[in-house]
């Protein structure tokens, strides 16, 4: 429970204590008589529900939306004491001897006047200030780790993979978790939300193309809000270090975009419908718009280089870095 739901929750038990040993003595006491289950009926219901209330939130608000729920709650156990502290006041004013018992359940009735309104206005401002938004980015439970690659970079991610789980790291990876039939994109999207780590497998393939676009935009969005998601590039070739790289890579995903256009412009003479390509073809495109921010971001990131030759230096760098995430 959160401590400032643990706070609500402790006064209100606090007061229901507190008023449940107070009519327990009037009752011992004969105070109320044959009446007594009236007494008990009315602390019931007023401290029940908030402690409910309270019990089932799941959602969190900030301190400062809460100094009204507050000041109210302390306002709301101070009336129900008075309830019963002035029992002897009100015997003073309404009560004989013969109508002693009436006039003391009397004052704990007549005080529902304001308790009532005053708990039911609590009680919609825990539902308010509580209540639990809808968790689109739920943190997995144990450190996961899904590798986003190029199909021509295989190999390289299948010796990731197996170095990984040897250290008891759970991977993702498509050609062993992904559905035949399963729509790519929705893999993509379900992987990188069900991981701690995305590592990025960086090649001059996959950055010509569309897929590692929404991948990698994903990632860093995910990185950037939500801190317990990360982004670790390990490249194969280091060429989009040169600084002409954008615009070579660029002019390779121009001319990938002008034959999906033809191809497009074919099947749209002869009748066909274009999902295909169209699809292909925002994704190209999107990669175009974004690629000197990957770049960058790439240049900015936990680079590893996993070429051959530092393959086994750079694998042992990265585990070390994933487990210290966890």
């Amino acid at each position: 429970m959160k401590p400032i739901k643990k706070r609500l929750s402790l006064l209100f038990l606090i007061g229901f204590v507190l008023l449940s040993l107070m009519i327990l003595l009037q009752t011992f006491s004969n105070k109320y008589s044959d009446l007594t289950f009236v007494a008990w009926i009315w602390l019931i219901f007023l401290y029940i529900p908030p402690l409910l209330f309270l019990n089932k939130s799941s959602g969190t608000a900030k301190n400062s939306s809460l100094l009204p729920l507050t000041t109210l709650t302390i306002l709301f156990i101070i009336t129900s004491f008075l309830g019963v502290l002035l029992q002897p006041l009100a015997l003073n004013a309404w009560g004989t001897d013969a109508g002693v018992y009436i006039t003391r359940i009397r004052t704990l009735t007549s005080s529902l006047y304001f308790l009532i309104p005053l708990e039911l206005l609590i009680l919609y401002l825990i539902r308010k200030n509580f209540k639990k938004e809808p968790d689109s980015f739920p943190i997995p439970e144990s450190l996961t780790v899904f590798i986003s690659y190029n199909h021509n970079d295989y190999e390289v991610a299948q010796k990731i993979q197996q170095k990984l789980e040897s250290a008891s790291i759970e991977v993702i990876i498509d050609h062993e978790d992904m559905q035949s039939g399963e729509n790519i994109e929705k893999f993509i999207e379900d992987s990188i939300m069900a991981s701690t780590v995305t590592i990025s497998l960086i090649s001059n393939t996959s950055l010509s193309s569309g897929w590692v676009a929404m991948e990698t935009i994903d990632t860093f969005f995910l990185e950037r809000f939500f801190k317990h998601r990360k982004f670790i590039a390990c490249y194969l070739e280091d060429d989009f270090f040169n600084d002409r790289y954008i615009a070579e890579t660029v002019k390779k995903i121009d001319m990938q975009i002008e034959k999906k256009l033809k191809y497009k412009s074919e099947q749209d003479g002869l009748g066909i419908d274009s999902r295909n390509l169209n699809t292909e073809i925002t994704r190209l495109r999107k990669l175009r718009h974004n690629l000197d921010h990957i770049i960058s971001r790439l240049k900015d990131s936990l680079c590893l280089d996993i070429s051959e030759q530092n393959f086994e230096a750079s694998i042992n760098r990265l585990m070390k870095d994933i487990k210290l995430w966890d």
